[in-house]
């Protein structure tokens, strides 16, 4: 069921009810044969069932100020929906280069078929060349190193695979080990030259393997079907749902992108949060390790934005008051759709489906900051009162997995979310 963008009906179309307002309470003129002050003869408790008149009456007089609804929105285009609509908005863009570690916050981003893209550092391309380049502070003593860009099929597959790799039983994709040179303009023993695995390993004090992602299509790491399962008959992900082929991630768990919402965090749980050493701190919801935050905006529909509101979304945008400069290199083929809305420049920047909730282990107790893990809190009280999902039983639910709409798109702090479609997924009694 598309998102209804009238939330000030006095009545809802798509519901029934034992009363109705006067015509005149409806932003809309009154239908013919029907008078604009008259009060419609629907019967309450009182007053004893409907008769069959005054059912079809009702039922015509719905269906007029539906299409007259549907008339006025495709007339007006979409001009105004921004103050029609809750004010929910992007509270914090998060990306984990390491995995369940703390994460890295960042102001913008572009969204891709992998997730959120991060860069974390200045890279120093040398064009010419055509040549990442990778230096270390002076004092770490290294050389540094420099890996070709732009490497075509033949070249790649020339170079050393790593194979499939498990992590936390999950299978990562398979990966190349690049060739290397020393940076151009410098002076150094070919011989004994290290490796850029040796260096990373040297500076980071750690044995690491310096990588790229196989681009080819035989080792894409596809997305499977969630364990949220949808209405029978119907697929976990529609076609033209997205505008891409091949929904894959890259070594996140399952889906590129996880969403939660703020709200959620401080929503009631139960008695197991008044423990004594809670009163002093709070649950930070970094804990979560999301990538997409939201919460409520400061707008005059502010409230209608509820804990796990996030579980019922399909189908999510992000507008912005103008379009933004991505780092180089980031977005080249980002496009975004502008509209006039009352003389401000509201810019659709992107798009993403909700595909399943996402179902919790206990790293959540993981204090994100120190390392400290708590031996209850959250999960023990999500596995009490947030088993809701009946494809996932046993399993605490927060937040939602999510696909991006877009092969590329930008999405920002501070950004206006729209919820265009909703999802049908079945709910689970308290547990």
């Amino acid at each position: 069921m598309p998102y209804w963008p009238f939330p000030s009906f006095p009545l809802s179309p798509f519901s029934r009810s034992s009363t109705c307002p006067p015509p005149q309470s409806f932003p809309f003129f009154s239908p013919p044969g029907l008078s604009s002050t008259a009060t419609p003869s629907i019967s309450d408790d009182s007053r004893g069932p409907l008769t069959p008149a005054q059912a079809v009456e009702l039922e015509e007089r719905d269906l007029y100020f539906v299409d007259r609804a549907l008339m006025d929105f495709a007339a007006a285009g979409e001009e105004g929906w921004e103050e029609r609509e809750g004010d929910v908005r992007v509270k914090a863009l998060w990306v984990h280069p390491i995995k369940s570690c703390r994460g890295v916050s960042l102001q913008k981003s572009v969204i891709t078929p992998q997730g959120l893209q991060m860069v974390l550092i200045a890279p120093e391309i040398d064009e010419l060349r055509n040549l990442l380049v990778v230096r270390f502070p002076e004092e770490a003593g290294l050389p540094g190193f420099a890996v070709p860009l732009g490497v075509d099929e033949a070249e790649m597959r020339s170079w050393s695979k790593v194979g499939q790799t498990i992590m936390h039983k999950k299978p990562l994709p398979p990966s190349y080990i690049p060739t290397y040179t020393p940076i151009p303009g410098t002076n150094v023993d070919l011989t004994s030259f290290p490796s850029p695995s040796e260096q990373m390993s040297t500076y980071l004090g750690r044995s690491v393997l310096f990588i790229q992602k196989s681009p080819f299509e035989e080792d894409v790491r596809r997305v499977i079907a969630p364990p949220t399962t949808p209405t029978a008959g119907k697929d976990w992900l529609e076609p033209g749902e997205v505008e891409y082929g091949v929904v894959e991630t890259g070594y996140a768990d399952g889906f590129p992108v996880l969403l939660a919402n703020e709200d959620s965090k401080f929503a009631n749980l139960g008695p197991t949060f008044d423990k004594a050493r809670w009163n002093q701190k709070t649950l930070d919801v970094r804990r979560f390790r999301a990538n997409v935050i939201v919460g409520r905006g400061s707008g005059h529909a502010a409230e209608a934005l509820n804990a796990w509101d996030e579980e019922k979304w399909r189908h999510v945008e992000f507008w912005g008051r103008k379009e933004v400069d991505v780092a180089e290199g980031e977005g080249e083929d980002v496009e975004m759709v502008s509209v006039e809305a009352k003389g401000t420049r509201m810019v659709k920047r992107g798009g993403m489906i909700c595909v399943s909730r996402c179902g919790r282990c206990q790293l959540p107790n993981v204090d994100p900051d120190n390392g400290e893990a708590d031996k209850a809190v959250p999960y023990k009280i999500l596995a009490k009162y947030r088993r809701v999902d009946p494809a996932q039983k046993f399993t605490p639910i927060f937040g939602v997995n999510a696909v991006p709409q877009q092969a590329k798109a930008v999405v920002c702090v501070g950004d206006r979310v729209r919820v265009r479609g909703m999802n049908d997924w079945e709910v689970l009694g308290r547990s």
